[in-house]
Order: C-alpha cells, then sequence, then structure tokens
C-alpha cells in the first residue's frame, strides 16, 4: 500500500509563482457626509459676531462662491486644486495670509451649503475696511480665475464676477450687519429634530427660525466635518472668555 504525505500545516503547497506574500488591504479615510449643521451653530455664529462688534472689528462683508458650479464647468482657479473640503480650507488660508500680510484683523465666520439651483457653494462673512474692497476683489479674481464683473444698481453688492459665479455684499447698516449675516450662515440648522422615540420636537437652540435653507449632502472626511467655522478672534474660546458660553 502506498502511504500517504500529511499536511500538517494545512497549507497547500508552494507552486512556481506563489511566493507565498500576503496581501495587504490599504484602506482610504471614510468620507463623511452632513445634511445640516449641528443644533446650536447659528447661536455660535450670531455670538462670534456680537463680540466682532464689542471688538470693533464688524462683520462687515459676505463674500458668496458657487463653489460647485465652477469646479464642474472647469473653471475655479484653486477650487481645482483640492476637493470640495480641502478647497475651501486652501481658500480660507489664503485669505488668512493676505489679511494678516496687510494689518487687516482676521474675523470671520464660514459655512458650506447646498441647494438644488446651486448645488453646493460657500459663504464667508468677514471684516474688512472698505479701502481694501477693491485690491480684496482682484484677489478673488486670481484665485477664483474669474475676473470682476461690471458694477450692479444694488447699493449692497461691492462687487460681482463678470460670469455671477462669486459675490461680495457690503453691510448698509452702518457696520451694524454682522449678526445678521450670522443668522443667514447659519440658516441650515434645522427647526426641528427628531428624537430617539421618533418624535419631533422644537430645537430651541437656534434663535432665528425664520432663516432656513442650505440643508443637503455636504461632504468632508471622517476627521472633520469641514462644514462651517470661525476664525480664532471669535472663536469658543474668545467667546467664552467674552460671556458667550456655548451649550
Amino acid at each position: 500500500m502506498q502511504q500517504q504525505t500529511v499536511n500538517p500545516t494545512n497549507r497547500a503547497p508552494k507552486t512556481e509563482g506563489n511566493f507565498g506574500s500576503p496581501t495587504v488591504f490599504v484602506k482610504h479615510p471614510d468620507r463623511h457626509l452632513t445634511y445640516g449643521l449641528p443644533k446650536g451653530t447659528q447661536k455660535a455664529m450670531i455670538d462670534a459676531a456680537k463680540l466682532a462688534d464689542r471688538e470693533g472689528t464688524p462683520i462687515n462683508r459676505l463674500l458668496t462662491i458657487r463653489t460647485s458650479g465652477m469646479r464642474l464647468s472647469g473653471d475655479g482657479g484653486i477650487l481645482r486644486d483640492n476637493d470640495a473640503a480641502g478647497s475651501v480650507i486652501d481658500f480660507l488660508n489664503r485669505h488668512t495670509r493676505w489679511c494678516t500680510w496687510r494689518g487687516i484683523p482676521v474675523v470671520g465666520i464660514w459655512v458650506r451649503e447646498f441647494c438644488h439651483h446651486h448645488q453646493e457653494h460657500f459663504h464667508l462673512g468677514y471684516h474688512m475696511p472698505a479701502q481694501h474692497d477693491a485690491d480684496y476683489a482682484a484677489q478673488c479674481a486670481l484665485w477664483l480665475d474669474e475676473k470682476v464683473g461690471p458694477r450692479t444698481e444694488n447699493p449692497a453688492t461691492v462687487v460681482t464676477s463678470e460670469l455671477g459665479s462669486w459675490q461680495i455684499d457690503g453691510c448698509v447698516k452702518s457696520g451694524s450687519s454682522g449678526h445678521h449675516i450670522a443668522a443667514y450662515l447659519g440658516k441650515a440648522e434645522p427647526n426641528d429634530y427628531l428624537t430617539a422615540w421618533g418624535k419631533t420636537k422644537r430645537n430651541h437652540m437656534k434663535q432665528r427660525r425664520r432663516c432656513k435653507g442650505g440643508e443637503g449632502r455636504i461632504e468632508g472626511t471622517s476627521k472633520h466635518h469641514y462644514r462651517w467655522g470661525t476664525s480664532l478672534a471669535v472663536g469658543r474660546t474668545q467667546r467664552d472668555r467674552n460671556g458667550f458660553y456655548s451649550n
């Protein structure tokens, strides 16, 4: 009788071309999706604007960029150099450096929003002395690769790009529009929310319920939402120190 060979390791014998190399799986970071702002966001933005007023650096400008449309059309300048979240962070970093170089206080609040007409877009409420408006608009034109358009008849509009992909609006209430801008930027915080028991309850933390919209799919990384934020000058630490306590 022929004796059978037993393989004690219970593994298939090596053959030509089988080098026993382990299979390596590369895990990419998960994308993080949000569909609205967290509870308390609008209040945090309004408090930031009130602190900016108190410090003499009011949020008196509102920049709007149709980020999704510019990226899809192949335009957008620096928006093409990164993903949707990264391009916004890149823009904010450039904005910070531009202001710092000129001695302008870096004070602002920002948010990424979604609407069915314009898809994802970006709002930045910021402090800017009027004498720097023209230079900043020219810089935005270079960053976004879309020239400044003709002057509009709207007194609140500082500048509009030639194709309307980005626009800067100014304050028309003697420098006291910061909290209105903040409420507008916080509109994607839901007025109501669903409890774990399936019941709908009113979101009492939202201060301006008439401001609503901007809710929709926004993509970030698993580590950061990249949905909204404030500059350090009016960030959570400074708000707490000045009596605007977060909930």
